[in-house]
């Protein structure tokens, strides 16, 4: 979702810079092999292809991202009119930049403030702040995990007081996209859309529908690029894309793959 488009290619930045420290004669010492030995594990079987030049390319192409940070650092929102709860200032830095964010070349981002922070919250503000222009595609989908379908549901009305919000769950869900396309948001679980999605993207109402934007809770579960699950997720149409996680890295770099795309 950043600049860089796909995960696996952070991966490889990290490989050449590695190899870049050892041609330099750094790290000769048993506890510099070691260390090599360690960071192996997030570069193995990489085909390091990449310049001292591309690396630098790459790298500074995060920057602007960066910057969007510390100019919401310096121009945090104010609560949204139509949240019922007031931000905190960090919150209020943290949704500003979600704006900032929607409007730059990427279109989105990973939000991966620690549990408990309010990642729920920052996400309603930013609803709110950043509505759709184009009534036919005016639907935040928001996609997680069964146990908290109903979660968001609740927090969407108890925290809202104009949005409209449909659970897109269970055997009797709607079948006419047009109708769930009506809401300002849509709750589904992994396996509604897992199970929606084919090669030929012609069954499931989700895969008819173009939303305004589409946030991944727990996105860190979808991180197996091969797994059913993964692939319908990146099916999904729509203009801006969110992923939300706690740990959006846990045991290698390359688990961002799946967060970037």
């Amino acid at each position: 979702m950043l600049t860089l488009t796909h995960g696996f290619k952070l991966r490889q930045l990290a490989s050449t810079q590695e190899g870049q420290f050892s041609q330099r004669g750094e790290g000769s010492s048993d506890i510099g092999r070691a260390q090599r030995d360690q960071d192996s594990d997030l570069t193995n079987n990489v085909d390091v292809s990449f310049t001292p030049q591309e690396v630098e390319i790459e790298l500074r192409s995060l920057l602007p991202n960066i910057k969007l940070q510390e100019k919401a650092q310096q121009n945090p929102c104010e609560t949204p009119r139509d949240l019922n709860v007031d931000l905190k200032f960090y919150q209020q830095i943290g949704a500003q930049w979600m704006v900032y964010m929607e409007r730059s070349p990427t279109r989105g981002g990973i939000l991966a403030d620690d549990m408990g922070l309010g990642k729920t919250v920052q996400s309603l503000a930013l609803i709110l702040m950043q509505p759709s222009t184009d009534p036919r595609r005016k639907a935040t989908l928001i996609v997680c995990p069964v146990p908290i379908v109903h979660q968001w549901a609740d927090e969407i009305e108890q925290k809202t007081q104009k949005l409209s919000v449909y659970k897109h769950y269970g055997p009797n869900r709607i079948r006419d996209e047009r109708k769930i396309l009506s809401y300002d948001v849509v709750v589904t679980s992994f396996s509604v859309v897992s199970c929606e999605w084919n090669e030929s993207r012609t069954n499931g109402p989700l895969f008819r529908s173009a939303f305004h934007r589409v946030i991944v809770d727990e996105a860190h579960t979808i991180r197996n690029l091969s797994a059913k699950k993964t692939k319908s997720c990146l099916e999904l149409e729509a203009e801006f894309r969110w992923c939300l996680t706690a740990t959006p890295i846990q045991n290698a770099i390359d688990e961002l793959s799946v967060e970037f795309s």
